[in-house]
């Protein structure tokens, strides 16, 4: 055996030193390279709504970049995001109506995890629909399948908001085109229009009139009727096995593929 213990030495063994409990670990120049930005990372004030309802938030730069690729791309087009070309500042005045969401948004990217939300659940409803289109707009692939996953147990433990077309209308309206989260809530209004072996009907067609201009909604609908007269059961949570025999959750249909962070539903334009 070749044994070249020379080429395995730190500098204090080729000066004649020997290892110790309190000799320093040599640091790798990718973890140098990390340490210097932690140490002059920078705070990044995200303002957003304006007038009255103008809301700012302090977010550390690293953490800010390292959730997704747009806010990463943000920073570097900062001058064009912020009020008169600040440095450091991202502006998103388009989005008053949506301050709640952009909280809940900026918990997931600190803490990793959904914040408790103690309101009635038709609010929250509402809410976590207009958190996951953020989550699509900002490219949060990871945040919209958590927002799904709440969501989706609602539904599938004790509440439907059927019963209350308002609602419902709300939720439709908020949805993008095409998205797992348009087909929801269509099959969720078709569910209450018609009924299955588990529901009983609670609304009636003209509860969705106008909404035929919303993009995409006319397809999903159909859709949903479809699925619901061949009788899907629309218990997302259950699992079942593949042609692999492979278990898999039914819920997995209205999760974004995590790999596609650069796709959204919104159509936004990425920064």
């Amino acid at each position: 055996m070749n044994d070249n213990r020379d080429d395995n030495m730190d500098a204090s063994e080729e000066e004649g030193g020997q290892l110790t409990s309190d000799t320093p670990t040599a640091v790798p120049c990718e973890i140098k390279d990390f340490m210097q930005r932690l140490a002059s990372d920078r705070l990044i004030k995200i303002i957003v709504g304006e007038g009255s309802e103008r809301q700012q938030f302090l977010v550390q730069e690293t953490v800010l970049t390292a959730s997704s690729d747009y806010f990463q791309k943000a920073i570097e087009h900062e001058r064009t995001m912020g009020d008169v070309n600040e440095i450091g500042v991202l502006s998103f005045p388009e989005d008053g109506h949506l301050i709640a969401a952009w909280g809940l948004m900026l918990h997931w990217i600190i803490h990793h995890r959904l914040l408790p939300i103690k309101r009635t659940r038709a609010e929250n409803l509402v809410l976590y629909t207009e958190a996951w289109v953020l989550g699509d707009k900002h490219l949060l692939p990871k945040f919209q399948n958590v927002v799904m996953m709440e969501l989706i147990h609602y539904l599938d433990d004790v509440y439907h908001p059927s019963h209350k077309p308002e609602v419902m209308r709300s939720l439709l309206s908020i949805a993008p085109a095409n998205s797992p989260i348009q087909r929801l809530w269509a099959e969720e209004a078709v569910l209450a229009i018609y009924g299955n072996l588990v529901r009983s009907p609670s609304m009636v067609p003209d509860d969705l009139v106008g909404l035929e201009v919303v993009t995409g909604m006319i397809g999903s609908l159909l859709n949903a009727f479809e699925a619901v007269k061949n009788g899907k059961d629309f218990w997302r949570l259950d699992t079942y096995f593949d042609d692999h025999d492979e278990e898999r959750s039914k819920c997995e249909e209205y999760l974004v593929p995590q790999s596609a962070a650069d796709t959204n539903f919104t159509g936004a334009e990425k920064k």
